[in-house]
């Protein structure tokens, strides 16, 4: 899934977890190199990681280090839900293809839009998370 995508899934479900933390722990598992520190594998369940860039950082017990020294609790939440939307935009893709996920994850994103516009207009204290 898109960053964007992740951190909308995020403000929905955590609306207070910190954006530059979830930010953060997105960049730091999502740009790996195969010479950073790893830990043993244990696969997150539902995951493709034997491709692109998954293939360093987004076993559990790496993402699970990663974000308790990056951000404690929070972190923790915020490296679960970023493999949690990984594995989730993997099973679309194989229910539905590539263009299926798209389309999925347009629609989400849309409705976030439509969600943000009647929110700010009914306040003008309005949190600018995505």
């Amino acid at each position: 899934m898109k960053h964007r995508t992740q951190l909308r899934l995020l403000r929905i479900l955590f609306p207070k977890l910190a954006p530059r933390l979830v930010k953060k722990i997105n960049e730091i598992l999502d740009t790996a190199e195969p010479w950073m520190l790893t830990y043993p594998k244990v696969e997150f369940p539902g995951l493709s990681t034997r491709r692109g860039h998954r293939v360093y950082r987004h076993d559990l017990i790496t993402a699970i280090m990663i974000a308790i020294i990056e951000g404690g609790g929070e972190g923790l939440i915020a490296a679960y839900l970023h493999l949690s939307a990984d594995a989730f935009r993997d099973l679309l893709v194989k229910q539905l293809g590539v263009d299926g996920a798209d389309v999925v994850e347009l629609i989400f994103n849309k409705y976030f839009e439509k969600r943000k516009k009647q929110d700010k207009s009914k306040s003008q204290t309005y949190n600018h998370y995505c």
